[in-house]
């Protein structure tokens, strides 16, 4: 029998970073997260999924092409806001286009463009950056605990 993995108490969260988990096993890249966000967070669901799912998918894709291939995804609930960190190998040098950083696809970047887009609607913020073959991305949504 397999247990299922639990990143996270969130229910979407969770999926996503199992999604992840496994995607990153099939293609040998190191993965670990950390996600304790409770389910009762005022983020709809669908949201949370348009921001991490995109800045998972970047970082899935970037770490395919590392050296040393890893991602590690850090969150939590605290004071109010919803905090989170991805971090992921990458090879070479971002450029940046307006802010974000542009897309080797072609007519690609819609996905970073929609977290942002989805960010602002909830009056969070994301920043970006390149420390070496490493790249971050901090995200802070304000939100509540909702009463059940």
């Amino acid at each position: 029998k397999t247990k299922i993995q639990m990143y996270s108490p969130n229910i979407i969260f969770n999926a996503l970073l199992r999604t992840y988990a496994r995607r990153c096993m099939e293609n040998n890249i190191s993965f670990s997260a950390d996600a304790p966000i409770p389910n009762e967070i005022d983020i709809p669901l669908l949201s949370i999924s348009i921001i991490f799912g995109n800045l998972l998918e970047n970082a899935f894709e970037a770490s395919r092409k590392a050296e040393k291939p890893f991602i590690r995804i850090s969150a939590e609930f605290d004071g109010g806001k919803l905090k989170a960190e991805v971090r992921n190998s990458m090879a070479g040098s971002i450029i940046w286009e307006r802010g974000i950083p542009s897309s080797t696809k072609k007519n690609g970047g819609a996905g970073i463009r929609s977290a942002i887009a989805t960010l602002d609607k909830h009056g969070g913020m994301l920043r970006m950056k390149q420390e070496g073959a490493v790249f971050l991305s901090e995200v802070i949504i304000p939100c509540s605990i909702t009463a059940e």
